[in-house]
Parts: structure tokens; sequence; C-alpha cells
């Protein structure tokens, strides 16, 4: 019997976990060794090798960070990617940097840059369910200050929340970067038509980490849910499979 324990931040939102990279982490370990492990919800990321949860125990053994224990469960013999062929293998690494890049960025803007979303949502969420209002605040302010970082290269402004939910979150203010997910994210559904992996037949390491992102952006009642509303209506195939 495997004891190994998932340390992840707390759950939220209708969700296990609050973060992406907890949730992706749970959907592997879900999917490869169902019954064979302990989820132990914590805020603690000095318990992680890498100084963020999520982190997996196992035994005296501590690995962090999505690519270093799902690594890690590879070589324990948990692959959910072992009946892909090199080159698939391959294109699952080139997709992963577009999560771990555009991807999370956006997830980072929906939860904590998007003032709507913040003020009525997230916050509200720190304050009232799960930490004392010291570490809630300390907590928001270097989350949030981190995610403003990472999108400042969005150039969207939060000055007009009525234009703003006129048009699609690929459109106000996105600019060249919208145009450009837009365009890459064409030329790799085409390309995912004939692939074995993101919905397939069997579910593999990709499909956990689109998932733990996709599931912040569909699962919560955020009132500016322009993105959850555009991946909706022109991504049936996420709706269905979420």
């Amino acid at each position: 019997m495997t004891d190994l324990e998932l340390h992840v931040h707390l759950p939220g939102f209708d969700l296990p976990s609050i973060d992406p990279y907890c949730l992706s982490v749970i959907c592997y370990l879900q999917i490869t060794t169902p019954g064979l492990y302990s989820l132990i919800y914590s805020n603690n990321d000095t318990l992680s090798p890498t100084g963020k949860l999520p982190a997996l125990r196992d035994s005296g053994t501590w690995i962090g960070s999505w690519n270093n224990i799902i690594n890690y469960l590879k070589q324990k013999g948990f692959d959910a990617d072992d009946f892909l062929t090199d080159i698939q293998k391959a294109d699952i690494i080139a997709y992963e940097s577009l999560i771990h890049g555009f991807g999370f960025d956006l997830t980072l803007f929906n939860i904590y840059v998007d003032d709507e979303n913040y003020s009525n949502v997230t916050r509200p969420l720190y304050y009232e369910k799960y930490f004392p209002f010291s570490t809630s605040y300390l907590t928001l302010m270097y989350t949030r200050n981190f995610a403003k970082k990472r999108t400042e290269y969005f150039k969207i402004k939060q000055t007009v929340p009525k234009e703003i939910k006129s048009h699609s979150i690929f459109q106000y203010h996105l600019k060249n970067t919208s145009y450009d997910f837009k365009k890459e994210a064409k030329n790799q559904k085409l390309k995912l038509s004939s692939q074995p992996f993101i919905f397939g037949d069997r579910p593999t390491s990709l499909d956990c980490l689109i998932f733990g992102h996709l599931a912040l952006q569909f699962f919560p009642n955020f009132p500016n849910s322009i993105l959850s509303e555009h991946l909706k209506s022109t991504e049936p195939l996420l709706k269905t499979n979420l």
C-alpha cells in the first residue's frame, strides 16, 4: 500500500482547492492512484522543497511543484501517459508550456486582478472562511501583487466595467496578446483533433493540468464571468468534459 500525502491549499469555489496546480495534482492522483493517497489541507508553503504548494510526501521524501510531482509519480509507476508515443509526449510538453504561461496568467487575472471578482468573491472567501484577518490580508496582498505583475502585459484597464462587460475578455485591451492566443489556440485545436490526449478515451497528465486551470474559470460564481462564458460558447467540448 502506497502511503502518499498531498498537501494543498484550502478548498474554495466549490472545488477541492483554490489553486490550479493543487487541483491538477489532485486530478492526476485520482486518476492514477485512487484510494492510495490522502489529501492534507494546508497553507504552509514551507512544506514544499520549492517553497510553494502543492507538495507530495512519500514517507520521508518531499516533492514540490507540478512537474516534479508528476515526474516522481511516473517513476513510481503511476503514469497516466504510458500509452502515448514519444512524439505525443513531446507534444504534451509543448502544450503544457502554453498552460503554464498564458493559461496560468488568465487564471490569476480572473481570480485576483479583476476588480469585481476580487472584491465580491475572492477577498470575502479569504476573510470570512479560512484565515484570521491579518493572515488573509498579507496573503492576499502578496498574491494579488504577484498576479498583477504577471498580467501587466494584458494592458487591461479596470476603470470601465460596463465597457469591459460588453466585450469578450479576448478583445478588451488585450490587443496583440489576445490575438496571438486565439491564433495559437486555433492552430493547436486543429492539431489536437487527431491526438489521443485532451479529453480523449484515456485522461493524460495534460488533461489534469488543463482541468486544474479551467475549473477555476468554469465553476466559481464570479460577477465578471466573461472568460467563462466565452469558453462555454466557443469550446463546447470543454463544457461537456468539465
